[in-house]
């Protein structure tokens, strides 16, 4: 914060040198700052603490899901391996979002797969039919089950 005031007061008063100087500071102290893992950065959030960056989470939590098509799109953004993407959640049509993809974007949590979902038990077939018959055909070779 000290610095933020610092900061402030070169560019009121017009002092070049002083600013360049307050800047170099800044910049050092932030090449100083260990970069924390993924569970410090979520542990620090969780605490209302600051963190060396604000913590990600996309698909952890039926909450925090992707719909298939904007996983899909996704992972074709960051030209990642192009294949259906495989949901996760039938109601929602949420999207697995698998390790390269994590890495690729810089998220910080992972999802630990319950065979429940919204809508009941999930077993391998139920509704897979009537599921299906209600997505569009331009969208069918984005989902894997």
């Amino acid at each position: 914060m000290h610095s933020q005031h610092a900061f402030k007061a070169c560019i009121h008063k017009g002092n070049l040198g002083a600013l360049r100087q307050v800047m170099r500071k800044s910049l050092e102290s932030l090449k100083q700052r260990k970069t924390m893992t993924s569970k410090e950065r979520v542990n620090h959030a969780l605490n209302h603490k600051t963190a060396d960056r604000v913590a990600v989470d996309f698909g952890s939590t039926l909450v925090t899901g992707m719909h298939v098509t904007g996983v899909a799109q996704l992972r074709d953004y960051y030209g990642l391996e192009k294949h259906p993407v495989k949901v996760c959640d039938p109601y929602q049509m949420l999207g697995e979002i698998e390790d390269d993809l994590l890495d690729a974007i810089g998220i910080d949590t992972i999802s630990l797969p319950s065979p429940r979902t919204l809508l009941k038990l999930f077993k391998a077939g139920d509704f897979i039919a009537e599921l299906t018959r209600h997505i569009p055909p331009k969208h069918k070779h984005l989902i894997r089950y």
